[in-house]
């Protein structure tokens, strides 16, 4: 399944991980975000509360995901704006 920039397949395996640092490949907030529903078990009620507090902080809207006021870019993209910034301020030595 395609949507927007969030490629998933959003199999068992992925949907087992409860915790995932990039929202990006937080399978479970990443569909509540687009609009999508999590089909949980009873017993899953502390993932899908992990996930519901999570997404509280983003906002995604034509293929663009928030963290407050702040984009949120892909992890493809994040390399060449670090890379951009660093180049500006300085920090990659010459």
């Amino acid at each position: 399944m395609k949507i927007g920039k969030f490629d998933s397949e959003f199999d068992q395996e992925s949907l087992d991980i409860q915790k995932c640092l990039d929202i990006w490949k937080d399978v479970n907030c990443m569909k509540l975000l687009i609009g999508g529903d999590i089909n949980f078990g009873v017993s899953d009620f502390v993932e899908k509360d992990r996930a519901k507090c999570r997404v509280m902080k983003y906002n995604y809207h034509n293929d663009v995901l928030m963290f407050h006021n702040s984009v949120v870019p892909i992890f493809k993209e994040r390399k060449s704006i670090v890379h951009v910034v660093h180049n500006e301020i300085g920090h990659f030595s010459e």
